[in-house]
């Protein structure tokens, strides 16, 4: 392999490197922060009688974020008739 390939090469390996541990790490603080908010609503949800649920504001759009037991609802929502057998 030419050095000049090499060189490159190692360049924008070392970068992808550093950026994915940079994206790790503010997954990690993001989805922190969710589960410290869905424990503040889970008590109160308990005694509502309703599932807890997080309302979060993210580049513009707002997202409901529910907190499931089983996988159940997945499997019925997102799959749909297709992947039942």
């Amino acid at each position: 392999m030419p050095p000049a390939v090499s060189e490159w090469s190692n360049l924008i390996l070392r970068w992808m490197h550093v950026l994915a541990g940079i994206f790790w790490i503010g997954q990690t603080y993001y989805f922190t922060k969710l589960e410290g908010r869905m424990a503040l609503d889970e008590e109160a949800a308990r005694t509502a009688g309703r599932t807890p649920q997080v309302w979060m504001v993210h580049s513009g759009s707002f997202s409901v974020v529910d907190k499931q037991t089983s996988p159940n609802c997945y499997r019925r929502h997102c799959i749909g008739s297709a992947g039942r057998r």
